[in-house]
């Protein structure tokens, strides 16, 4: 069983929590992260889950669609593709949407072997990765709408930034089994920091 992906499932069953009782109108307001709107968060969110779950279902349409997607992204802008890609779905309509697949999604890498490769933007890498990287985007992304509705945020998982540094910082002598969990998170972490500057990369080699 891959823990994290029921981690990735317990995060993004927080963030649909949160974001179930809003009004149409609460999708489409700015948010401090860029100016993103919610609608972009969910956008951007589903169409990376999309991709990561089918780099491992279907390898070489994946590497097709990747091909595309970058040099529509290089034409325009990654927010424009994605919202171009979610074929205009916006609001709840789309939260639903974007519930549905990573739910599906989550069980289906919870059986998936931790060490198989999977292909992305840049280097190969471990399913645990994948699934990790789609763990701390959903965190973080998720961050935007918790400050945006003004919502003081407790974790759903303990594989996420924030206990993480508070362990580090604040705590003092740590125990074998929680040095063993920090150096689990920072790696986690450096692969999901990793796997941002692949796409990066990527891009930059495709619009120069």
């Amino acid at each position: 069983m891959l823990q994290e992906a029921l981690d990735f499932k317990a995060e993004s069953d927080a963030l649909y929590a949160l974001m179930q009782d809003m009004d149409a109108a609460a999708y489409d307001a700015p948010t401090q992260f860029k100016g993103w709107t919610l609608n972009n968060v969910l956008e951007h969110l589903h169409m990376w889950n999309w991709a990561a779950n089918e780099s491992y279902v279907d390898e070489d349409n994946f590497a097709a669609w990747l091909g595309d997607a970058m040099q529509a992204i290089g034409k325009s802008s990654m927010r424009a593709y994605e919202a171009d890609w979610n074929e205009g779905v916006k609001g709840r309509d789309l939260l639903e949407k974007w519930h549905d697949f990573y739910t599906d999604m989550a069980a289906r890498f919870v059986e998936v072997d931790p060490k198989k490769r999977l292909k992305w933007a840049g280097p190969d890498m471990s399913a645990r990765s994948s699934i990790s990287a789609r763990l701390m985007e959903t965190w973080a992304h998720g961050q935007e709408v918790f400050d945006q509705l003004g919502v003081v945020r407790e974790n759903a998982t303990p594989f996420v930034p924030s206990p993480y540094w508070e362990q580090i910082h604040l705590a003092g002598p740590m125990q074998p089994a929680a040095k063993r969990r920090r150096a689990r998170c920072l790696c986690q972490i450096g692969r999901a920091i990793g796997r941002c500057l692949g796409i990066w990369r990527a891009l930059r080699r495709r619009t120069h």
